[in-house]
């Protein structure tokens, strides 16, 4: 799917420009990726093991545009990959109702209001898409992230014991989720 794109002024005043990826931007999101590895130990990927290539990301920047149940929004300053956030779903009758979500940004964007912003835009897309129910995972110990998603409107429902192994210490998975049929999303000043 491709998001029509919005500017929006952060909280410190810098532009950032919302949008679908586009396959000339995947040399920018492989960057980002592995700063995003290398500021937070609270995803997946070590620095180590974003050796992704620039093909590979150009197909999956194409199968994600082009998919009725993917959609990305990538967040630029002065043309740099900033941020990046999607939903994804099934479209299968018994689960369409439901989406799972990804976000990050890099920490020079931490505070400024930029999450909100994608999350926002994001859960608006989905709640048009007929999404019910947003759901995401984080790990553990990310107390950044639980504020941010407590804040957004997400729940937590589960954890998954010993699923993420950082220095050989055992974190859970913490499993939140948020309805889109009675939410309404907080400004994004307002979070962060």
């Amino acid at each position: 799917m491709i998001y029509k794109g919005k500017t929006v002024v952060l909280k410190d005043g810098r532009v950032a420009t919302l949008r679908s990826p586009k396959v000339e931007d995947a040399e920018g999101l492989l960057r980002f990726l592995q700063i995003c590895a290398v500021e937070t130990e609270f995803i997946l990927r070590n620095a180590d093991e974003c050796g992704l290539t620039l093909e590979t990301e150009k197909q999956f920047i194409l199968n994600a545009v082009s998919s009725p149940e993917i959609m990305m929004i990538t967040a630029f300053i002065d043309g740099e990959v900033v941020g990046n956030c999607q939903f994804s779903f099934k479209n299968l009758e018994k689960v369409k109702h439901r989406a799972g979500i990804a976000i990050g940004t890099l920490k020079k964007c931490w505070g400024s209001g930029l999450g909100a912003e994608l999350m926002t835009a994001l859960c608006e897309e989905a709640k048009n898409c007929g999404i019910e129910q947003m759901e995401l995972e984080y790990i553990d110990g990310n107390i950044r992230a639980e504020k941010f998603y407590k804040k957004m409107g997400f729940t937590e429902f589960a954890r998954r014991p010993d699923a993420v192994r950082i220095g050989g210490v055992s974190h859970s998975d913490v499993w939140m989720l948020r309805s889109c049929l009675l939410y309404t999303s907080p400004s994004p000043r307002d979070t962060e």
